[in-house]
């Protein structure tokens, strides 16, 4: 018989962007406006999982 799982993720995601600026400070921020945008370049990510949690079926609740 087939269970019902939930299970809690946790993503940690490594990437880069290159931004031209004066500082810095403005490099940040220019940085952050590229990772709004999309334009970051993502080169790994890990995946964790957290928690495992088995779910109660309808048929065992009283």
């Amino acid at each position: 018989m087939k269970r019902t799982y939930l299970i809690a993720l946790k993503e940690v995601n490594y990437g880069s962007v290159t931004v031209q600026a004066e500082n810095e400070e403005q490099a940040r921020e220019r940085a952050e406006a590229q990772y709004y945008s999309g334009s970051v370049f993502w080169k790994d990510t890990e995946l964790e999982m957290t928690k495992i949690r088995l779910e109660k079926d309808r048929g065992e609740e009283r």
